[in-house]
């Protein structure tokens, strides 16, 4: 079983330049609220971070590579090759945070680097 993963369902933008789920369900994060490229420095360095923090091993699978994030809890993925898992990974942690900032859950703090949410206009979730 390969880890916990969308593959090629990556959150879209509305009109409204809002982030919606895979699911189409409305995310409560409008992006016009803050500074673009705060929000991407912020996430870019707490992927940093969390990657930074991810533990490899080898397990008896189809997909022998496993990794984890202690930190982020339910956040793993498997890969045939090293690359395969971190690359799995990479698309875990970024559903993770979508999936949490959805639900308006907070993002845990990685050794001083977490990602805050603007204000928020309550949103109906279609």
């Amino acid at each position: 079983m390969k880890g916990r993963s969308n593959r090629g369902k990556k959150p879209k933008r509305n009109a409204q330049n809002e982030l919606l789920a895979p699911n189409s369900a409305r995310l409560r994060i409008n992006l016009n609220l803050i500074n673009k490229n705060e929000y991407y420095d912020m996430f870019s360095e707490y992927m940093a971070m969390a990657l930074k923090k991810a533990q490899y091993k080898i397990i008896d699978d189809e997909y022998p590579y496993f990794a984890e994030v202690p930190e982020l809890d339910g956040v793993w993925a498997t890969g045939k090759t090293i690359e395969d898992c971190r690359n799995e990974l990479i698309e875990v942690i970024e559903e993770w945070i979508v999936a949490r900032l959805q639900r308006g859950l907070s993002i845990p703090t990685i050794n001083g680097q977490t990602i805050g949410t603007p204000p928020r206009e309550t949103v109906a979730v279609v």
